[in-house]
């Protein structure tokens, strides 16, 4: 019978076998110590250019990781293949396991505002992701059996640091340092999400203008003058000037010209000149109403 079996079986099984074996941590091996525990799920501990953000932390593998505590294989086995692109978490997910709130309490923590009894609900969550290298952080191997301990085994510090030979404040001071990187690249997961959904900023090219300033103004300049002179010129038209017009004729003019010693007073006849009104003869009539007599130049 035959039968096709896929090339990539082997990747298939190791992956099924990594996700149960990280469930069971939290039964019955639970007493493993970190260093067995290591061996078996081999994490990926150095991902790409997060190694010079470690060593710029002042993180680096030889310094975080415990004396006692035996790094599983050459470190090439540990290293295991870069992960697909696929398999990191997306913002989408993200928001599948952890709330915004769950966010602000890890930065919180990384920033030591809060003790670790706060985030202690997270680890689970957290050390599943990394052990399934859904969160490409790059951490020590004292650092991983740490997050394995607390997060998958549950186990409490004083236990830690038993196995691993180390005070509780260093341990403690690493499991900060590495609560830090989770929460440094969660967020900017988040960042990246909120700038790709922007719209994208153009390319603005200055050109120089047609015309210069002085142009600009002289132009500005000839076109109110030449609304001015349409107001002006509907002005006068709007405006009756015969009013205004001088009186006489020509021949009257040349003959007052011609006569007058006197240039610069003149006077002309008007064509159109309005009677004088008559002057109300009103004395003889007051005075008669009040028994008087008037004379020729109107006294009594």
């Amino acid at each position: 019978l035959a039968t096709t079996v896929s090339a990539n079986w082997l990747d298939a099984f190791s992956q099924d076998f990594k996700r149960r074996v990280l469930s069971l941590f939290a039964y019955d091996f639970r007493a493993f110590s970190p260093s067995l525990a290591l061996s078996i799920v081999s994490p990926k501990v150095q991902f790409g250019s997060a190694t010079k953000d470690l060593e710029e932390k002042g993180g680096d593998k030889d310094q975080d990781t415990p004396a006692g505590l035996a790094v599983p294989g050459d470190g090439a086995e540990a290293a295991g293949k870069e992960p697909a692109a696929s398999t990191s978490l997306t913002t989408t997910q993200l928001a599948e396991y952890l709330t915004q709130y769950d966010m602000k309490r890890l930065e919180m923590y990384g920033r030591n505002l809060v003790d670790y009894h706060i985030i202690v609900d997270l680890l689970p969550t957290l050390a599943r992701l990394y052990f399934l290298q859904r969160l490409p952080v790059t951490l020590s191997y004292g650092q991983a059996a740490i997050l394995l301990s607390l997060g998958l085994q549950h186990k409490d510090v004083t236990k830690v640091t038993e196995e691993l030979n180390l005070p509780s404040n260093q341990v403690l001071a690493l499991f900060n340092k590495a609560m830090r990187k989770v929460s440094n690249y969660l967020r900017q997961l988040q960042e990246k999400a909120v700038e790709s959904s922007m719209a994208k900023t153009k390319d603005v090219t200055l050109l120089p203008t047609a015309q210069g300033l002085d142009e600009e103004l002289e132009e500005g300049a000839a076109e109110l003058s030449e609304q001015l002179k349409e107001k002006r010129d509907e002005l006068l038209k709007s405006i009756s000037v015969s009013q205004f017009a001088i009186k006489g004729t020509d021949q009257e003019w040349e003959a007052t010209l011609g006569k007058s010693s006197n240039p610069t007073m003149i006077s002309v006849k008007s064509s159109n000149a309005e009677p004088e009104p008559k002057k109300r003869k009103e004395a003889p009539q007051q005075a008669k109403k009040h028994g008087g007599k008037w004379n020729k130049k109107g006294r009594k």
